[in-house]
């Protein structure tokens, strides 16, 4: 969640196109999610600028997707990377994410949700 993400929040709570209670609720997952083997950092970008990055070496492609899937869930406006990936937890990340691409010399699949170009 960035700046803008927040303002948007923030915005439909006030126009009444979000009950305060979810409002509370999607804010509540800030600035970390546990997820028990992992700490997703949703309050990465509006801290730092940029995003969470998903390490994905040593860990399961179960543990990856879980990961994935809670920033996914955020409905957030940046991009997902993850890196050190293979072919495998590439199949299994495009399960959640059909527009997600691998590239393969790198090891990084990206999950593309803007254009916009920060930094």
């Amino acid at each position: 969640m960035n700046e803008h993400d927040v303002r948007n929040l923030l915005e439909a709570v006030k126009r009444g196109a979000l009950s305060m209670e979810r409002g509370v609720e999607k804010l509540r997952r800030l600035p970390y999610e546990d997820l028990g083997f992992a700490k997703i950092d949703h309050h990465r970008a509006l801290r730092q600028g940029y995003p969470e990055v998903v390490f994905a070496r040593g860990k399961t492609k179960k543990q990856v997707a879980e990961i994935v899937r809670g920033m996914l869930r955020t409905k957030a406006s940046q991009n997902i990377l993850i890196t050190r990936a293979n072919p495998n937890i590439f199949q299994t990340v495009k399960h959640l994410a059909r527009r997600a691409k691998f590239f393969p010399l790198s090891g990084a699949i990206v999950i593309p949700r803007t254009k916009a170009v920060r930094g």
